[in-house]
């Protein structure tokens, strides 16, 4: 159990926020060559990348708000803009799909512990 579990993908970066935003595309991509470049990607080993269900979604979730993004996501789309949903959360046209991405490797990260295969997991 010495290795550590990372769900990682260039996915992430699919994301769109205005600029300056701090949950940019580029601080996934700094996390990625920090990671590199520390030479610790021998030391972390890759998970799958996966959905999450929307049954999984439901635990965390109502079934209004899931439908919600979805539809806020497909606005983005036919807009071809980002579309503001609160003060500082903004959402693109590939953000419901990337966030459910994100949840699914959430859920594998800490299934990956509970199971004892790793001490640790990590989203990036």
């Amino acid at each position: 159990m010495s290795k550590v579990a990372l769900v990682h993908d260039e996915i992430f970066q699919n994301h769109g926020t205005p600029e300056q935003h701090p949950e940019s595309p580029q601080r996934v991509a700094a996390i990625d060559e920090a990671l590199h470049r520390a030479e610790l990607m021998p030391e972390l080993e890759r998970l799958a990348l996966r959905e999450a269900s929307i049954a999984e979604l439901l635990t965390v979730h109502t079934d209004f708000y899931i439908q919600e993004l979805e539809s806020k996501g497909q606005k983005a789309l036919e807009r071809n803009e980002l579309i503001q949903l609160d003060a500082d959360t903004f959402m693109s046209h590939t953000s419901f799909s990337t966030a459910k991405l994100a949840a699914g490797a959430g859920v594998e990260a800490v299934n990956s512990v509970l199971r004892g295969g790793y001490r640790h997991a990590y989203v990036v």
